[in-house]
C-alpha cells in the first residue's frame, strides 16, 4: 500500500491534441473545483490546451483525481501521461481522523486509574480502527482509479 495513494500511467493514441482536448470537453462537465455534482458526463473538473484534471462523476469515483498532459509523439501519435492521487479531501479527513485517535491515545491513560494495568489494553483498538479506515480509504481509490484511467483510456483510443 502506497502512503499517498499517488500512481503514474503512460499511453499513445492516434488522436492530435486538438481531437483529445474536445473528445474531454464533450464528456467533462467543467467546474473549477474537483467537488461531485449532479451531471450527466463521464467525467467533472477542468480541461485546458495540453492537460486535463478530472475526477469521475460516479459515485464511487469521486476518490480519485485524475490529472493528465498530452503532447504530440513521433509517428503522429500523441503521448498522454496521466496520474492519479488521492483526493485532497479525503486525504484531509483522514489526517484529522489519525490525529483525533492519536491524541485519545495519548490522553486516555492520564485518565484512567492506575490500578488498572489492562485498561491500556482497549487503546489497542482504536489504532486498528486507524489502519483499516487508511484500509478502506486505499480500497476506495483503488477501485476509483481503475474505472477512471479505463474510462480514460477508452475515451481516447
Amino acid at each position: 500500500m502506497k502512503y499517498l495513494s499517488r500512481d503514474k500511467y503512460a499511453f499513445t493514441t492516434g488522436k492530435d491534441a486538438a481531437t483529445i482536448k474536445n473528445i474531454l470537453l464533450l464528456n467533462t462537465s467543467i467546474n473549477p473545483k474537483l467537488v461531485m455534482i449532479n451531471t450527466n458526463k463521464r467525467f467533472i473538473g477542468q480541461v485546458s490546451n495540453n492537460s486535463f484534471q478530472v475526477i469521475g462523476s460516479g459515485k464511487k469515483s469521486v476518490l480519485c483525481v485524475i490529472e493528465g498532459k498530452f503532447e504530440p509523439s513521433e509517428d503522429e501519435k500523441t503521448a498522454i501521461s496521466v496520474e492519479t492521487r488521492l483526493h485532497k479531501a479525503f486525504l484531509i479527513l483522514f489526517i484529522i481522523w489519525a490525529i483525533l485517535m492519536l491524541a485519545i491515545l495519548m490522553v486516555s491513560p492520564f485518565l484512567s486509574e492506575p490500578k488498572e494495568p489492562f485498561s491500556l489494553l482497549i487503546l489497542f483498538p482504536f489504532f486498528i480502527a486507524v489502519c483499516f479506515f487508511r484500509l478502506l480509504l486505499h480500497g476506495g481509490y483503488v477501485l476509483s482509479r481503475n474505472a477512471g484511467v479505463k474510462a480514460i483510456n477508452r475515451l481516447l483510443e
